[in-house]
């Protein structure tokens, strides 16, 4: 059995008419009839009762409309979810957030008001091959460039309570403050190892008194005077001015890191990707 077959056959048996329903298909009555006639013949039963141009189901052809009937419904509306779903997976982008995630989050929510057809998969995993376009971080010194890459300079601050000594002095080497305790970030993210390596070029690592894995619990704990913490200075956003300032680091002079935005290879090719590619870009660069 053909599907072309059986929707001939349920239309013909809708109608009860040979000729309008050969209309309604847009075939020739002759080209119908003889389609129901190879089904019966492949089924072996007769499905109508034939009085001229008029016909009648018979019991057998009763049976057979009753159960094929549904079936192709259900074919149908699979073939329109299909489509449907397709036309979803063309509009998801998938963004791999490893750096920056609010300042990110943020970029998305802005990005969706004037694009309400696009929806994101955001992802943050080390292993994603999946993605479309990932936003990760590296230390300043590392550059990497290309086409479908775009590195964006962050310098990193120092987080202090702001009735501290440091607040006061407003900028600090990471020497003088060698013998402090330090809120981190948990050691497994990039940036924990970005600082630890900054506070290792001027000969000392960080007590860590506090390990976290968010920014907000890290800014309550500083708020709280447990300590003191490196701080991104633009993709973590500016904490409350009351609680906490943020201090420049005045050695080693290269306190800093590369936000990097990198474009899949294979998603090079698509404007509405490439085009929330560039909007990320240009916006983090500013």
């Amino acid at each position: 059995m053909e599907l072309q077959q059986l929707k001939y056959f349920t239309v013909a048996a809708t109608e009860l008419h040979i000729t309008r329903a050969a209309e309604i298909l847009h075939i020739a009555q002759p080209a119908l009839t003889q389609s129901i006639k190879r089904l019966e013949n492949e089924l072996g039963v007769q499905l109508f009762i034939r009085n001229g141009r008029n016909i009648i189901l018979s019991d057998t052809g009763k049976l057979f409309y009753k159960k094929i009937t549904p079936i192709l419904n259900q074919l149908e509306n699979v073939a329109d979810e299909v489509r449907e779903a397709e036309g979803i997976f063309r509009r998801t982008i998938h963004v791999n957030v490893l750096a920056a995630s609010s300042t990110i989050t943020n970029l998305l929510i802005e990005y969706k008001k004037t694009h309400n057809d696009i929806e994101f998969h955001i992802t943050r995993s080390e292993k994603s091959k999946e993605h479309h376009i990932e936003i990760s971080s590296m230390p300043y010194e590392i550059k990497t460039s290309g086409k479908n890459v775009k590195l964006i300079e962050e310098e990193i601050m120092l987080a202090v309570p702001a009735d501290s000594e440091y607040a006061k002095k407003g900028a600090v080497s990471l020497r003088e403050i060698a013998n402090e305790s330090f809120i981190s970030l948990s050691v497994f993210l990039p940036l924990r190892e970005i600082c630890d390596d900054l506070c290792s070029s001027v000969g000392f690592l960080p007590h860590i008194a506090f390990e976290c894995d968010s920014p907000e619990a890290l800014r309550n704990l500083i708020t709280a005077k447990m300590g003191v913490a490196f701080w991104p200075a633009f993709s973590w956003g500016i904490p409350d001015k009351n609680n906490i300032k943020l201090i420049n680091i005045t050695e080693p002079d290269n306190c800093k890191r590369n936000l990097v935005v990198s474009l899949n290879a294979n998603s090079e090719k698509s404007k509405i990707i490439k085009d929330l590619f560039d909007y990320i870009a240009n916006k983090l660069q500013h």
